[in-house]
């Protein structure tokens, strides 16, 4: 007998692609599952047209209050009652069997406290699209299929950068409980957090190679739009500093002291882009950040090539994203 599977969907505002999305849960091969909408006070009819569907396994939940992302996850994490559950998002695609698979993976690895997989990552019009932090993500892989890790490997990875991409996500109830619930503390990146705090409890990740979700990126996205705030990138420096400090008090690795390479690059390629767009005084900033912060920066060939860069302008960024678009393709084959 298959294993009921709540899949909880938090949505604000995001009509534009919702519909796409709930159609791709609701084709689930594995068919004991529940989708359940939770609108966070959407403006834009996205209640109503998840209502619309008028398919028994869906069920939409009206929040008469708006929360903040982390809130509103922990807020739709509550309405999951079984032993599995999912956090989907309101503009990825799902392949037919990723339920089916990531439930193989959990069923099959008592540890772990969470299954994931790859993704394929598409624009706003669905067209495959490549990316330095995309091939940052797969390097991350361990070679075998399917995998687990022990916590200390995984940790030593997860704590130089996030690979794992939350929608992707199927998790354990029991885990989940003991771990506790989604913080507020890392905003901006409260999934990296929830990863390594599950390894600090002693839990495991299982993982696939598949590719069984399309990770849709998107000027309207929320990741995307907190990036003209810094403090969206505090947390790539702060997470690498708690991880390692935390792991070797736990005995988990060797050293406390953080590794920024993950940070250097997504630094670097805000840079980049803020160059390329005309915003020669956000470059600035964002190259402050790392020589205040990331640990190995402030000297380094990457600081001068980066200085250069801001000197030139938006040619210097335009030659820079070329450069990272070059390496992204060559590492991906």
């Amino acid at each position: 007998m298959t294993q009921p599977v709540t899949l909880v969907l938090p949505v604000f505002d995001g009509r534009r692609y919702l519909e796409e999305t709930l159609r791709s849960l609701l084709a689930q091969e594995h068919a004991e599952l529940e989708l359940v909408v939770v609108d966070n006070a959407s403006t834009d009819g996205s209640a109503e047209l998840a209502e619309s569907l008028e398919d028994p396994r869906l069920r939409v939940v009206r929040a008469a209050e708006h929360l903040p992302m982390v809130a509103s996850w922990n807020r739709a994490a509550e309405q999951a009652q079984g032993e599995l559950f999912a956090l989907c998002h309101a503009d990825d695609l799902y392949e037919p069997e990723w339920l089916g698979t990531m439930l193989e993976l959990l069923e099959g690895r008592p540890r772990a406290f969470a299954a994931h997989c790859r993704v394929t990552t598409i624009d706003e019009t669905g067209r495959e699209i490549r990316s330095a932090a995309e091939s940052f993500k797969d390097r991350s892989w361990p070679e075998e299929e399917p995998c687990e890790r022990e916590p200390a490997d995984e940790l030593a990875v997860l704590a130089r950068g996030n690979y794992l991409l939350a929608p992707t996500v199927l998790y354990r109830r029991s885990a989940v409980d003991a771990i506790g619930p989604f913080s507020d503390r890392f905003p901006f990146a409260a999934d990296w957090d929830y990863w390594i705090r599950g390894l600090l409890a002693g839990f495991t990740i299982a993982g696939t190679h598949r590719r069984l979700v399309r990770y849709r990126r998107h000027p309207h996205m929320t990741t995307r739009l907190t990036e003209r705030d810094l403090s969206r990138y505090e947390d790539d420096l702060a997470i690498p500093e708690w991880a390692a400090s935390e792991g070797h008090a736990a005995g988990l690795l060797e050293s406390p002291e953080p590794d920024h390479r993950a940070a250097i690059n997504i630094l670097s390629s805000a840079i980049a882009r803020r160059l390329s767009e005309g915003d020669r005084e956000g470059a600035r900033r964002l190259l402050e950040l790392a020589r205040e912060r990331a640990r190995g920066f402030r000297g380094s060939a990457r600081d001068r090539l980066l200085a250069a860069a801001r000197w030139a302008g938006r040619a210097g960024g335009l030659a820079l994203r070329a450069a990272e678009a070059a390496y992204a393709r060559w590492v991906s084959g």
